[in-house]
């Protein structure tokens, strides 16, 4: 190695270190609070609903997206983002329609910081209404449990989604890096899709529920379907807890599979290495069982 190319690797790690020692000072004295350094200036804005609607239809970018109950008639929009993300909330047609749109030059997209607290919050008086459909790039969505909807339909790329709201047709949910969570809800067909991320089931009632996913943990606990119950997952382990359906079919490529049945089953297990520890029962209903690498472990409550 040359002298002049050392030369230039010593000042090179030079500059770097002391472009390490300053940032750190400047964090320490910032206690670590990268917001306090952010170059994204953010604006609010709010819209009062005072028409009907029926339906809600909401489409963001970059922002969470909660639902909020409240004993007031007329429904309140909250929104706060980066600037020059402007929103409109009007009623078409008897649907809410909530959207966002990014007029911010390409020079504004440039710059450091931690993007915290976007948000649209809607607040709506408790009750019945017709389909929701949420979707976003990036943020999260919550529909709490004062709601009951026709249908539900939620979409994100990045964020996690929870639904504790019913529906009287089909929940479907996908999400691409993100948790689902599920929880007291009732329904009629229920499809959930995710990526990589964990989904989570608790107290769930509906005909048939199917959850497909690339990487990432099942796990259910009092999922009841008249029908069936589908899994599939290429790396991920599944939990059937205090669970019951006619027809459950089950598929991991990596993970284990276990859980707890109301009802018998004859069971149809199939694991290329992995333990089998299944009851010995006899029953008109299955529930089949398929994993490369894992175990799978089921009983009978």
């Amino acid at each position: 190695m040359s002298k002049s190319v050392k030369i230039w690797l010593i000042t090179a790690a030079s500059l770097l270190l002391v472009g390490v020692v300053i940032f750190v000072c400047a964090m320490v004295g910032l206690d670590w609070r990268f917001e306090k350094v952010s170059v994204f200036e953010y604006e609010r804005c709010q819209f009062e609903i005072n028409d009907g609607y029926k339906n809600i239809v909401i489409s963001v970018a970059m922002t969470d997206v909660e639902l909020v109950a409240t004993d007031e008639a007329v429904c309140r929009v909250e929104c706060r983002d980066i600037k020059n993300i402007e929103y409109s909330a009007e009623v078409v047609n008897d649907t809410l329609v909530i959207k966002s749109i990014d007029k911010r030059r390409w020079y504004e997209r440039i710059g450091f910081g931690v993007m915290n607290g976007q948000g649209v919050t809607v607040y709506m008086p408790k009750g019945e209404y017709g389909n929701i459909e949420i979707t976003s790039n990036t943020g999260g969505q919550k529909i709490p449990a004062d709601f009951a909807f026709d249908s539900i339909a939620l979409s994100a790329n990045t964020g996690n989604i929870s639904c504790f709201a019913s529906a009287a047709a089909d929940i479907k949910i996908k999400t691409g890096t993100g948790d689902i969570r599920l929880e007291d809800i009732s329904a009629r067909l229920v499809g959930l899709t995710v990526t990589t991320g964990r989904t989570h089931v608790k107290n769930v009632s509906c005909d048939s529920l199917s959850s497909e996913g690339n990487t990432g943990d099942f796990d259910a606990r009092g999922l009841i379907c008249a029908d069936s119950i589908t899994v599939s997952r290429n790396t991920g382990d599944v939990r059937l807890n205090s669970s019951d359906a006619p027809k459950i079919t089950v598929e991991t490529g990596s993970g284990d599979v276990s859980g707890s049945l109301l009802t018998d089953k004859t069971f149809i297990a199939d694991t290329t290495t992995g333990r089998v520890d299944l009851p010995r029962t006899v029953s008109e209903q299955e529930c089949r069982v398929t994993t490369t690498t894992g175990n799978i472990d089921f009983t009978i409550e």
